[in-house]
């Protein structure tokens, strides 16, 4: 966005004379002293979403060179965003092709059911008629829908589902999905111009959320999604234009998610809210540990305000929420800090990174103990081979279609098997397995926790490494506390990736194994959302210590994927990283390495640990 210059909490009048207001309370004293009415000082929400359109608008036409029409107005360009024309017309496909290499994407719109955003990951197809898109502003909410949209977890599955979606005509909503799908048409295609007008729609979007805070309790009424939406959507762009500094634009736009939802408390459900503010905090975790910052103050104040919303059977995600902040302090605090091998300070801090890594394994090892005797009712696992429990008991599904008993523990979760009549792509699903969750929000929950455990686990392997006597001072040395760490880099690792089609749907994925997926995790969420911070986790657990190359190469291709269907430059940036480390690590490269195993070669009679790994031999069949 556009620097304005840092914000100031001072009153509007010394704002306006350009003087330091001391924000005495209740007036401040250079009001008094001019013996003028102090208007008032702004509060954190004000400043995350103040206008400064003058401003904006007199640096970003010397930056972009856009000339205004004749009489133009917001509100007249504006007019042709209409998200319904895509809804209501007949069934059509445009394709989009990058300039500087043979990748083309292709978009599909259908009003049938069933038929949803159909990408070939190297195949374009027809082209769009005129009379539907024709600008590249309409180009850019289509392909927002169609690739960030409809198909995506916990939004509309198909475009009739979309016809009844109140906040996608919302003007601020509307400018976010234009703005958002120019920048990924810009990143696959190298048009320049599109990116300018990404630019615009952005600037215009910011205009259309100031105006939509600054009534409030009017928006509540209409559509309290489309004002959430539209920030989180904020943060979103950010990540795909790929600027200098993707983390620090999008963290900022995170804290002002933030500040909505605190002022939105009073009309949420509570449930809800601390939801709300806790993911945001969890999403605060990955742009704070690659920047190696600290989290912000106002961080702190959003944990506090999220456990006094906290319901009981939230508290797991309270409790890792808590554990995880502290690993990032600590993160941050190694990264920030020279560190020396023998020194007392150097094994203290193993200590507390030990610490740290026994909590989460009591973390995990209770969430295994309440699914393990939990009450049981009856839920539908339709044409599986086998369904694992988080607990860890196999079960042999027998015939198609019957009945199986899951622990009413919103935190359990399963690992189901392929179906031999209708697989899986390969590419698609890790191994033949997904995981099966009660919510969205527990799924994403659980990665959190995968990724923080990896990290940790991770970090102390490095440590051993580098200070020998400083770790065999902690109690890392030992040989059976490196393989314990190893083994569960490994699994966190492999964890992540089967639990991939919960979080994203591959373009290689048919509507109905797609239905199948969606059947076994909803909830309640912004889908395409957790993108970003699933491009980390895919990564972290490509580029684990002793990650299989089968599995190294099987990540690398998702990230690729994703790359290609959406156009997110962290997706091609992170992809970089991985097959740097896989050119290091691995010295013959299998593009097939990733195929799964045969169809129904798990080995039902191996004690499990949480989330279907072979405990015994560590091994990643059921994974």
């Amino acid at each position: 966005m556009v620097y304005c210059g840092k914000a100031s909490l001072g009153c509007q009048s010394c704002r306006t004379r350009r003087i330091k207001c001391d924000k005495a309370r209740p007036e401040c004293s250079q009001c008094i002293r001019v013996k003028k009415k102090c208007p008032g000082y702004r509060d954190q929400l004000s400043l995350m979403f103040r206008d400064e359109s003058t401003k904006v608008i007199q640096k970003a036409h010397a930056q972009w060179g856009w000339e205004e029409s004749p009489g133009g107005s917001a509100s007249s360009r504006t007019a042709s965003l209409t998200p319904q024309s895509w809804i209501d017309t007949s069934p059509a496909t445009f394709a989009v092709e990058r300039r500087d290499s043979a990748v083309s994407v292709s978009v599909s719109v259908s009003t049938s059911a069933g038929r949803r955003a159909s990408v070939a990951a190297r195949t374009a197809v027809a082209r769009m008629p005129r009379e539907m898109a024709t600008t590249d502003v309409d180009h850019g909410i289509q392909f927002f829908i169609q690739h960030y949209l409809v198909g995506h977890p916990d939004e509309a599955q198909d475009m009739q589902d979309l016809r009844e979606v109140k906040w996608l005509h919302k003007p601020n909503v509307s400018e976010m999905m234009a703005a958002v799908g120019l920048a990924s048409l810009g990143n696959l295609t190298g048009d320049g111009e599109m990116h300018r007008r990404a630019r615009q729609r952005y600037g215009m979007a910011l205009q259309h959320t100031a105006k939509a805070i600054q009534n409030l309790e009017r928006e509540l009424v209409d559509d309290p999604q489309a004002l959430t939406r539209s920030v989180v959507m904020l943060a979103m762009y950010e990540v795909v234009r790929g600027n200098q500094e993707p983390t620090t634009s999008a963290r900022t736009h995170i804290m002002g998610a933030t500040a909505l939802i605190k002022s939105l408390a009073p009309y949420l459900d509570a449930t809800d809210c601390s939801r709300g503010l806790m993911q945001l905090c969890f999403s605060m975790f990955v742009p704070t540990h690659v920047s190696a910052i600290a989290l912000p103050d106002t961080y702190f104040d959003m944990i506090t305000a999220a456990e006094e919303l906290t319901q009981p059977a939230d508290r797991p995600a309270a409790q890792l929420l808590v554990a995880a902040t502290r690993f990032v302090q600590l993160a941050a605090f190694v990264r920030g800090h020279v560190l020396s091998d023998g020194k007392p300070r150097t094994a203290n801090t193993l200590r507390e990174l030990l610490l740290i890594d026994a909590e989460l394994v009591a973390w995990e090892a209770e969430r295994e103990r309440v699914s393990s005797t939990s009450a049981s009712s009856p839920i539908s696992f339709t044409t599986t081979t086998t369904t694992t429990t988080m607990a860890g008991h196999p079960e042999d599904a027998g015939a198609t279609g019957q009945d199986y008993a899951r622990p009413q523990d919103i935190w359990t979760f399963a690992v189901e098997c392929d179906d031999p009549a209708d697989p899986f792509p390969a590419a698609a699903v890790f191994r033949g397995r997904f995981h099966a969750y009660s919510s969205m929000w527990t799924a994403r929950v659980w990665n959190h926790y995968r990724w923080v455990r990896l990290s940790t686990a991770q970090m102390l392997l490095e440590a051993a490494d580098r200070f020998p006597q400083s770790a065999a001072a902690a109690g890392i040395g030992a040989p059976a506390v490196r393989a314990a760490l190893t083994a569960a880099v490994q699994r966190m690792a492999a964890a992540t990736l089967a639990s991939l089609p919960t979080h994203w749907r591959h373009p290689a994925l048919r509507p109905a194994q797609r239905a199948r997926i969606n059947r076994k995790s909803s909830g309640a969420g912004i889908g395409a959302a957790g993108v970003p911070t699933l491009l980390f986790q895919i990564k972290s657990a490509a580029c684990a210590p002793g990650t299989p190359h089968a599995h190294w190469a099987w990540a690398l291709d998702v990230l690729d994927t994703i790359w290609r269907d959406t156009g997110m430059l962290q997706a091609r940036a992170l992809a970089g990283v991985v097959r740097a480390h896989g050119e290091a690590v691995y010295p013959i490269y299998h593009p097939d390495a990733y195929l799964p195993p045969a169809h129904g070669t798990t080995r039902a009679g191996h004690v499990l640990g949480v989330g279907g790994v072979d405990a015994s031999a560590m091994k990643f069949e059921l994974m």
